[in-house]
């Protein structure tokens, strides 16, 4: 997956649902090219993590993993929900999308009130994300139950020491 110039890192932190999921392992991926050094996919391993990633940074890097035809209203979001303190909690579990199986949909309550949020990603597999679209309506054409979607995931085979 990496070539010469790539740093790739994963290791455990934090999730905005620290009372649900606590924890997941995120991902670093690094291409060093001269004196430049850039963030490149994969961003993250799994749809929530990468949800949560693209609102962690900055949105210079966040507008490179997004839609360019939602760029608007994903700027204006963005702006909103990347604040330090954020705290969120997974409304349901994430939701493939019957009219466009890339689609997956993020499900969060945001704050104290638990304001739904849904988020539509696109997932190109195995381990690439584009944020498309942030909406406070549930997509009814996201139902589409998958094991996978939620599941633990990691770039490195786990160590024997780990089990």
């Amino acid at each position: 997956m990496t070539r010469k110039g790539d740093v790739l890192l994963e290791f455990t932190i934090t999730s905005f649902d620290a009372a649900g999921i606590h924890s997941f392992e995120a991902v670093r991926h690094y291409r060093v090219a001269g004196d430049q050094v850039s963030r490149v996919q994969p961003i993250a391993l799994r749809p929530r993590f990468f949800v949560e990633e693209w609102v962690r940074a900055q949105w210079r890097q966040s507008m490179n993993w997004s839609s360019p035809a939602g760029i608007g209203q994903l700027q204006s979001w963005h702006g909103r929900l990347h604040e330090d303190d954020l705290s969120w909690r997974y409304l349901d579990d994430t939701a493939g999308c019957r009219k466009d199986l890339e689609l997956w949909q993020v499900s969060v309550g945001l704050g104290d009130k638990e304001m739904p949020l849904y988020f539509i990603v696109r997932w190109h597999a195995p381990y690439r994300f584009e944020m498309v679209e942030i909406r406070t309506t549930r997509r009814s054409d996201c139902d589409l139950a998958d094991d996978v979607a939620d599941g633990n995931a990691s770039l490195f085979p786990i160590q024997e020491w780990r089990q």
